[in-house]
Parts: structure tokens; sequence; C-alpha cells
């Protein structure tokens, strides 16, 4: 995709600019009427996976379990910590369980559609050219409208992404990864900020039982990072998808 860079960017306007190079391309490799492995290859990377599927239940499951590690931490006011950080970080993860709950319902969904759309693709677009009725324009019309729906979760060609994981989400937990990679639980005294050593260094002044409660609570971190990652990539791969549909429609349109 050229020109969508984030969710909102999804318009008519932008789909007619993409899908100038996609239709180009399909003039190029393909000829109707179009088998349906040629729609399985145009589709692949645009699949939802069971392995993404179970990443973001497993990022589901730890959730609850982080944020009570969290909170005990934030409890123990312990001067090892950054209290103002272990703050930061049960802020920052509040608004993460039900956009990904909602993302999984969604993915889920995907995951178990995708084998019907792959299917009734080709049959719509070797249908277009033959099109003679306003009847029978009007059916296949409803048809296509249907799977522009489903891929995007709304009717005026957007992509309705206000209730699931967007960049904000995306963003705040790769920084938050990012951080505990620099130790941003543990409080940095002044001589080790002015020295600028690195929390390897740091590390060796912590007491082991400290460490590996931070360990434990960056462990499910990461779990939360991959299925909030994976959500996203597929609400994207919805909308490439979404684009690759209405390239190959006008394509069709165009006699093939």
């Amino acid at each position: 995709m050229l020109y969508i860079h984030k969710l909102a960017d999804l318009n008519r306007k932008i789909a007619e600019a993409e899908s100038i190079f996609l239709i180009r391309e399909f003039k190029q490799k393909m000829k109707l009427p179009i088998p349906a492995a040629k729609i399985e290859e145009c589709f692949a990377s645009c699949m939802v996976s069971k392995t993404e599927i179970a990443n973001m239940k497993a990022a589901l499951a730890c959730f609850e379990p982080l944020l009570q590690k969290v909170q005990n931490l934030y409890q123990q006011r312990d001067a090892l910590h950054e209290a103002i950080n272990v703050a930061r970080v049960l802020q920052s993860l509040q608004p993460i369980p039900q956009d990904l709950a909602n993302n999984l319902e969604f993915a889920a969904a995907i995951e178990a559609w995708q084998p019907m759309f792959l299917q009734q693709v080709p049959l719509l677009l070797n249908k277009i050219p033959l099109l003679r009725s306003m009847d029978e324009k009007t059916q296949v019309n409803g048809e296509i409208a249907k799977l522009f729906q489903t891929l995007t979760r709304s009717n005026d060609f957007r992509f309705r992404s206000d209730d699931l994981v967007q960049e904000d989400s995306v963003k705040m937990i790769n920084g938050l990864v990012e951080s505990f990679n620099n130790g941003y639980l543990f409080h940095i005294t002044l001589e080790e900020e002015i020295k600028k050593l690195p929390f390897s260094r740091i590390r060796d002044r912590i007491p082991a039982e400290k460490l590996a409660e931070a360990d434990d609570i960056f462990k499910d971190i990461q779990t939360l990072q991959k299925g909030i990652l994976n959500a996203y990539d597929i609400n994207m791969r919805m909308i490439e998808a979404a684009l690759i549909f209405y390239a190959s429609v006008k394509w069709a349109h165009l006699g093939g």
C-alpha cells in the first residue's frame, strides 16, 4: 500500500489511487475467467492465521495477572522502584483489554469467513463482464458490498477501527518494551544518570528477587505486545484486502 499508513487513511479517493497500480498488475498477470487459485494467490498475504488468533488469546489471558503484578509492585512503595513509572505502566495498560478483545472477535470471524471469501470472489469477478440486466447488476453489486462491509466493518468505504487496536496502542506497547529493556521500573540514582550507566550495569546492585519480579512482568508485557502487534497487523491487512478486491472489481468491469 502506497498511500495508507494508518487505519483511518482508507477512503474511496485513496482506493482509486491505490487501484491504478493494482489494475496494471492484474492486466499483466491475469485474465478472465479467473481461476480460484489466482485469487488465493492475490490475497495470500492478507489472510488471518490461527497463530495470530492464539497470540491474541494469550495476550488477553495474561492481562489480568499482569495488571495484578504491577499493582502489587506499586503497593510495595519500595524505594528501589520508580513509583511514577510503575503508575504510568498501570495507566498505559488500562485501554488495552477491551480493544484487544474486540479485535480478537473480529479476527476470529475473518479467519472463519475467509475460505468463503476466496471462493466467492472469483465467481463474482467472472460474472461481472457477463452482466446485462439491471437486476443482475444490482444483485452482484449487493454481494460485492457485503464482502467490503465484512472486510472494513463499515458500509461507507472506511475501516471502522474506533473500538479496535489502533496506532496509539502499538506505539504505547512498543515504547513500554523499550523502556523495560532500560530498567523502567527501577529508580536510577543521580550518579548513575550522570555516568550514563546502562541498565546491564545497574542490575548488579538490585536484589535478585526484585529483578525476577520485574522480569516476570516484562515477560507478560512481551506476550501482550505480540498480541497487540498481531491485532494491528490484521487490521491493516483487511484494508489491503479491501483495496485488492476494489481494484479487482474495477479490472473485471474493464473486461480483464
